[in-house]
Parts: C-alpha cells; structure tokens; sequence
C-alpha cells in the first residue's frame, strides 16, 4: 500500500508540474504549497490566453500602458474556472460587465485598485456567494455615485464582509448604500470628499466592527450615527476637520482615533456614550484645556495619547483618578506643559501604567512624587525637556523600569544613588547632556544594562576615577556593566581612553567612538587592539549602522578610525595597494659638532608631537632593517648593471627562451665554472607574448597588528581571487 500511495504522489506531483509549467504567453505560473498555483501575468486576452483548469489565483500586473475591459464570463472563457482570487491593481481597466465574474463560484477575494473604473453595476458580484473582501480603493467613482438614486444600493453581495473604498472621490453616503450587504464587517471609507455621516447610512450593518472615515472633511458626527451598529468596535476620524464632538452613542466602541483634528477642549461630553472605550487617540489637535471629569465615563481604558497639543502644566491631579486600567499615556510635544502634575501625583490607583512618555514637554524638574504610585512604570521617556538635576529618589520606586530616555536635557551630574533600585534596567540614554565624566558608583546597580547611549554628551575622561595607574582603577575593581553589548561614546571630548575603562564589559559587540579627539597614544592603540581582539564592532548597531559581516570587515573599519586618529602623510590607495600604517615616531635629534669649549647645538628638523615609546621597541626597528635591506639591493643592482655594460653581447640560450619575454636577467655558469650574465632582450620580429595573469599576494600592515603584534602582517589575496 505504501509503494502504491507513493506512486500515486508522484503521479499527482508530475500533473501539478506539466500544468504549472504549460503557462500561456505573458504569464508566469507556480505552485504556491497549500494555497494553489498562482498566475502572474502582464496582458489579459482571450483571444491570445487558454488556461489549465488548475489556476487558483490571477494577477495581472504591469498592464497600464492599453486600457481594457472584462467582458461577460472572460475568466471561465480562459479556463479560470477554479479561481479564488483575482489581483488586477495599477493597470488601465476601464470597464467591468455585470457578468464578469458570475461563473467562479470560489472566489474569494478581488482586487481592483488603482484602476480608472467610473461605474461599477450593483449586480456585478451578486452571484459570488463565497466572495468576501473587495478593494476597489483608487478608482474614480463618481458615476457609480451620480447614478445612484436615495433607494439604490451600491452593491448587492450576501457574502462580502470586507470593503475598501478609499479614495474614490465620494462625496456623499445616501441612506441605502450599504442595505444590500449585511455582512460586511469592515468598511474603509478614508480619502474621500464626505462632509456628513447619516443617522441611518449604518443602520443596516449589524455585524459592523470597524469604520475608517480618516482624511474627509467632516466637520460634525451625529450622536446616534452608530447607535444600531451593536458590535462596532473601531472608529477611525483621523484627519477630519472637528472642533466639537458631542459624544457618540456607540455602547461597544473599544477604539476611537481622533488625532489630527482640530478639538479644542476635552470634557466628559466628548467622549460620552462610549463606556467600554479602551484606547483614545487625541493627538495632534489643538487641546488646550482638559476638564477633571474628562475621563470619568471611560472607566476602561488603557491607552491614551495627548501628544502634540497644546497643554499647559500642571494637569488635574483627578484627572486620571477613575481610570484604574491605564496602562499608556503619551504627552509628547506638548511644548508649555512645564510640569506633570502637582508634586503630591495623580490621585487613584496606577499600578498598571507601564508607559509615560514625556518627551519635548518643557519639564525643568522631575520628583518622585509626580510618578507616584507607577510602581510598575516600564518604559519613561524623559528626553528633550531641560531637566538640570535629578533627586536620587527620583526612580527609586521603579523597580520594573527597563527603558528610561533622559537624552537632550541639561544634566551635568548623576547622583551615585539614581539607579540603585533599578536593578532590570535594560536600556539607557544620556545622549545630549552636558555630563563631563560617568561614575562609577552611579552604574554599579545596574547589572542587567545592555544598551548604553552617552553620545554627543561633553566627556572629557570616561570615569570618575581616571588616573590609570595599574593598583587604582575602579572600574578593575567594580566590574561596570558586565552585560553591556552596546556602548556608543561617540561625538565627546575623549582624549585618553584605558583598556581598564572597559574592562568589566564581558559581553560587549558594539562601540560608537568617532568624532572624539583622541590623542594618538600607545594607550589609545592598546584599546582599539582590546576591540579588535574580542570582536567588537566599531559601529553602532541600533542607530542605523549595519554590524560588520567579517571580522576582516570590522578589523578594516578600526583601520579606518585609526587613521583619523593618526592621519599619515601618504597618498590615499585601493585596498589592493596598501600602505602599511603605523604610529608616528618622533624624528631623531640631528647633533652638530663644535668646538670642545662649547656645548653641543641640538636642532629640531621640524616641530612634532612627541610619543613616549620604549627603546627596543620592535615597530621601531623593523622600518630601520627595510631600509637598509633595500638599500643593500639597490647597490647590487647599480654593481650588476655597470658589470653587464662591459660584457659583450651574446645570443639568447634556448632555455631562457621564456625568461626572456619578461626582458630581465638570469645567471648561468659557463664550462670553466665561472659566473657568465646574459642581456635578455626581446627580437622586433617576435610578437609580444601577453603576460599570463598570476596570483600576488599583498601584506597588509595594519596599525594594530604591526604596532602591538610584533613583526606580524596578513596575508591579503590579489584582485585575482577577491576583491579587497
């Protein structure tokens, strides 16, 4: 049984092969797994196209260039019997017949968007009875409207749930538009031209749950608009010129997007109507005035967003004080905001809120008591304000605290005891602040850190303690921030960086240090040395740098910050023709003899910053041993060139026949023994041979490895085998 199920598998795999692979012209067929076998196609004609019964889903892409039309039954006229879904969207479809689709009994789901229909006949999908999404989002409606009459539907499907009409330049809703498709569930109306929603436009839809009316121009929703529409639970007015709303008498209503409106107060009759309201979005309107009571009848929510309006501090201390499940409250960019709330904090119970963001509001303090009872405060967006000190106590409640943004204010010290309760901070970020130099003490809680960002700050030394002797280094001594992977110190004022500094971060991938003046020091290549060594990625990961793909990569990439920190006096070249980089060595002091009674006149060549480097360092003598090894070459070819001069001419040895397209020289020994040497030149009559590409190597000295690994160098293959 089992050879017979298994030849019946590869039975059925060969015809799914042969019909995916006898596709007709302009179209590309593949089997998509469970889902079928789709077709891609770039032109729709029946006269040119036959189909295996076997396609499931059609696009039709690319087709803009010629209008056309889909005429009566054209999908089973192709062989499209079976089909499920159908995508012709970006094209130049003009005209759809009433009997289009009525023979595929499977359909699913059609897509029409960003055609040039005009008129759509209310019957079209009416035998569909399986259909249930349709886009015709992008199309110029405007007939389909003007020729429908107060009592016509728009269309007429018993199945059809989903329907996108965006941007169809309507300009009205008539009472019955949507009587004949009582199953729809999601309707999107968004970009349109609509200045009032009906009483009654909805009234039919009772399993409606969600309606999109962003970015019209309605002015005013009336208060029963949705009031038989028992199960929605989205209503999205994004963008909507409102200045008053009157509450909505919508019983199920969950989620409620007002933003970009132009509301001008908040009080308890805005959002009447609503009690199971869980999330509100008013941002981005002109809110100046939000009454106590303003949240009283929603009892459930738990995300509110007030960014970007125009509050002024404090907020009413009861304003939040019914509303026990919030979770999330965003203030961002209420600019004249000044201060939170009163120093005693929101009254009522806030245990749940695990988000405040309170970026660019114009805080100059933060105490613990405005973050009062948010014990299990998650994530506290503090940046942009200008926020000069910050109590130790400030944070010592948020036990929970994994993300804290304290960036762009005017902090210039943190406390020892800031972040002692903080034990699961994860990320943190000081960039932005006048802060001089870290302590050590202030980071010594914070075991479970990852992502510290202390860029474009105004570090002149990392740590506290900076005086690097071998016996005094406190972060040898506390092990900073063990689990630290990303540490971007970039854009500071950092002249001297110690491997100690990092010498508790075990688990580091990532460092940002450009645009520091580091001083070009054994120190400093000591620590580039440490990074490269361990693996540590010169870039910063999370602010839109890709990581290095090689170790090869990031070893280049610490190349490069070298020599910004070093810059040498050689012209720029390829990485085929590198030259080989070290620290700078300062020139020898050039000693003039004189007289006895006088002591000895020492003169500069030429000003440099002198380096401290040890004697016998070897990065010293090897450029000293090339020299002269170079030297000692010179000079015997200038002894073997003048010797040759006087040697007569002599014919070419057939031997040498291939040394000789390369116009050098080789030594031979003559019958007596002695040293006898040959002018190889190339015959006028013998065509130039071409030189048969080879395989060179070129020894990359980078600054790391010649400087503190010892006389080493890489290895790196010629243009022949990778491009370097």
């Amino acid at each position: 049984m089992k050879i017979i199920a298994a030849l019946l598998l590869v039975a059925g795999l060969a015809v799914v092969w042969a019909d995916v692979t006898f596709c007709p012209k302009h179209c590309k067929c593949s089997a998509e797994g469970s889902s079928g076998i789709s077709a891609v196609c770039t032109k729709l004609d029946p006269k040119e196209q036959v189909f295996q019964d076997v396609v499931q889903h059609l696009t039709i892409v690319n087709a803009a260039n010629k209008s056309f039309t889909l005429s009566d039954n054209i999908f089973a006229n192709m062989g499209l019997w079976r089909l499920e879904s159908i995508k012709i969207i970006n094209s130049s479809l003009t005209d759809i017949s009433v009997k289009a689709f009525q023979s595929l009994s499977s359909l699913f789901d059609v897509n029409l968007s960003d055609n040039q229909l005009f008129l759509i006949h209310a019957d079209t999908f009416v035998n569909n009875t399986n259909l249930h999404r349709l886009k015709l989002r992008g199309n110029p409606l405007q007939l389909t409207q003007l020729l429908q009459s107060p009592h016509e539907t728009l269309l007429r499907s018993p199945s059809l749930t989903d329907l996108d009409l965006s941007s169809c330049q309507l300009s009205q809703i008539l009472p019955k538009t949507f009587s004949q498709l009582k199953n729809l569930v999601f309707i999107s109306l968004s970009y349109n031209y609509l200045k009032t929603i009906p009483n009654d436009v909805f009234d039919g839809l009772e399993f409606l749950e969600e309606l999109d009316l962003s970015y019209n121009v309605i002015s005013k929703v009336d208060k029963n608009a949705f009031k038989m529409n028992k199960e929605i639970a989205v209503l999205k007015l994004r963008g909507n010129p409102i200045e008053v709303l009157n509450g909505i008498n919508a019983q199920s209503m969950e989620e409620l997007d007002l933003s970009e409106c132009k509301l001008r107060i908040l009080m308890k009759e805005t959002i009447e109507g609503m009690p199971e309201l869980m999330s509100l979005n008013l941002s981005n309107n002109n809110l100046e005035v939000l009454s106590s009571d303003a949240f009283v009848v929603v009892q459930e929510l738990k995300t509110v967003d007030l960014s970007y309006n125009k509050l002024i501090g404090p907020l009413p201390r009861d304003l939040f004080r019914y509303n026990s499940d919030l979770e999330t409250l965003v203030l961002t960019g209420n600019k004249d905001l000044g201060a939170l709330v009163e120093e005693s904090g929101f009254s009522g119970n806030h245990m749940p809120m695990s988000r405040l963001d309170l970026a660019d509001c114009g805080l100059t303090t933060m105490t613990p008591g405005q973050l009062k009872g948010m014990h299990n405060l998650n994530v506290l967006n503090l940046s942009g304000n200008s926020i000069q000190e910050l109590d130790d106590k400030t944070f010592a409640h948020l036990t929970q605290l994994n993300s804290l943004d304290l960036s762009n204010n005017k902090l210039t010290v943190l406390g020892s005891q800031l972040f002692e309760n903080n034990n699961g901070l994860v990320k943190l970020y000081l960039s932005g602040n006048p802060i001089k130099h870290l302590s050590t003490a202030t980071f010594a809680s914070l075991l479970s850190l990852k992502y510290l960002y202390a860029n474009n700050c105004q570090l002149e030394h990392l740590w506290d303690s900076h005086k690097y002797d071998s016996d005094s280094a406190a972060v040898r001594k506390t092990k900073v921030l063990p689990s630290l992977t990303l540490f971007d110190i970039s854009e500071n004022r950092l002249v001297n960086l110690h491997v100690n500094d990092f010498d508790g971060m075990e688990h580091l991938e990532a460092i940002g240090l450009a645009g520091n003046p580091l001083d070009c020091t054994k120190t400093t290549f000591q620590v580039i040395d440490f990074f490269d060594k361990n693996g540590v990625d010169p870039h910063r990961k999370e602010l839109g740098y890709s990581a290095s793909t090689s170790e090869d990569e990031a070893s280049l990439r610490w190349a490069e910050l070298v020599d910004s920190i070093c810059p040498l006096k050689f012209p720029k070249t390829t990485a085929r023709q590198r030259v080989p980089l070290r620290m700078p060595v300062a020139p020898r002091k050039e000693i003039i003899p004189v007289p006895s009674e006088q002591p000895p006149i020492i003169r500069e060549p030429f000003p440099i910053t002198k380096i401290e480097i040890e004697a016998n360092d070897s990065s010293i003598m090897w450029p000293m041993v090339l020299a002269v090894s170079i030297l000692i070459v010179a000079l015997y070819f200038i002894i073997y060139l003048v010797g040759e001069i006087t040697h007569r001419r002599r014919a070419i040895p057939p031997s040498y026949a291939r040394a000789a397209s390369l116009g050098g020289h080789v030594r031979t020994r003559g019958t007596s023994g002695s040293p006898l040497y040959y002018k190889l030149y190339e015959e006028c009559s013998i065509p130039a041979q071409p030189n048969k590409e080879k395989k060179n190597y070129i020894l990359d000295f980078s600054p790391i490895h010649t400087i503190l690994k010892k006389n080493t160098y890489k290895v790196m293959k010629s243009n022949n085998e990778a491009n370097v």
